[in-house]
């Protein structure tokens, strides 16, 4: 349905093809000698109404999007540390690889808890969001 411009076929105008086009244009028609309305500005009511609920829909998906971008570059940067973790190991710089890969897992288990909407105090270790992840029945022991 054509809810901006006029169709360039339409032979009449009714509440079933008034658009937004007649609507600002304030195009209303009437008939007879008492000009008894027929359609006026709010026919377009409903197509208003249509333009809210596709923009109320877009919302909740522009938000998913977004999400979902930003998931994929923490990811790429996660993969990036551990690939230099990996680099620092094979030139035997063992702490230095551990403490790297360490903060990626203290990192990614925050976001987790992010995500299952859990409360956490600043500050903590890899066990504390591990903890909090278990006694959340977000995580089991083996995970």
């Amino acid at each position: 349905m054509r809810y901006y411009e006029k169709s360039k076929t339409r032979k009449e105008l009714s509440s079933v093809n008034y658009v937004l086009e007649d609507y600002l244009l304030g195009t209303t028609v009437t008939r007879g000698y008492d000009k008894i309305k027929i359609v006026g500005p709010e026919a377009a009511i409903p197509q208003f109404r249509h333009q809210i609920n596709i923009l109320k829909s877009l919302e909740g998906r522009f938000e998913s999007t977004l999400f979902d971008i930003k998931q994929l570059v923490q990811a790429d940067l996660f993969d990036t540390e551990l690939q230099s973790a990996k680099e620092l190991l094979k030139h035997k710089f063992v702490r230095a690889a551990g403490a790297l890969a360490g903060v990626v897992l203290e990192k990614h288990l925050a976001q987790v808890a992010n995500s299952h909407n859990l409360t956490l105090k600043k500050n903590l270790t890899i066990n504390d969001l591990n903890e909090t992840l278990k006694n959340n029945n977000v995580i089991d022991t083996s995970q």
